[in-house]
């Protein structure tokens, strides 16, 4: 059995893969499919299948610790919630140089940005950014000065990416330089081979 976050599955509606709360689990044959529908802290499951709910749903937790609750229908599971709270876009400090500009033109397509949470973690006394640098790049062209932000775990990598944008100044969201998709994809398999040769 193997759980797959589904961002090119067409089963789903575009919006949803964007937001990346679509599922697929792979379990020898069979395909099964799982959305996610978000409102504020419940996650409400639709799917094709009664099975693998509390596994799929712990996985989304995993990338979505601000929310407590997941339900459908026959299923009901509460979760550990991450606190939020709320910083302005100007200080955090970015952990990634580039972005994709089709993704981001895929996210100029939604409506609202509202439910985002950004991770962050306090390193050498700043507030860096995880992840969702897209999500953050989209909200300051669209006039958000703060955002909802929780404390979470450095990833893999982080610190050696933080040094590498620090070294060329790169500071906040706007200093991040968009690519191509063929550039963006090419860059980031680079990075990651190099930085494998370390792990």
């Amino acid at each position: 059995m193997e759980i797959k976050v589904a961002y090119e599955d067409t089963y789903f509606a575009k919006t949803a893969r964007i937001l990346g709360n679509c599922y697929i689990i792979l379990d020898h044959n069979h395909i099964y499919h799982y959305e996610f529908m978000i409102s504020k802290e419940i996650a409400t499951i639709v799917s094709d299948t009664s099975l693998y709910l509390e596994e799929v749903a712990s996985m989304h937790h995993k990338l979505h610790p601000t929310i407590s609750i997941y339900k459908g229908k026959d299923f009901y599971m509460e979760m550990e919630k991450s606190f939020t709270f709320k910083l302005p876009i100007s200080i955090l400090q970015v952990s990634k140089f580039f972005l994709n500009q089709k993704y981001l033109a895929e996210l100029n397509q939604l409506t609202s940005l509202d439910s985002i949470q950004f991770p962050v973690q306090i390193i050498e006394n700043e507030y860096v950014l995880l992840d969702n640098h897209h999500f953050l790049f989209i909200a300051k062209e669209l006039g958000f000065k703060m955002v909802d932000v929780y404390l979470s775990e450095v990833k893999q990598n982080t610190l050696d990416f933080l040094y590498l944008a620090k070294e060329q100044n790169i500071k906040g969201i706007q200093d991040v330089r968009s690519l191509s998709d063929e550039e963006y994809h090419k860059i980031e398999k680079d990075l990651n081979s190099i930085f494998s040769i370390y792990k």
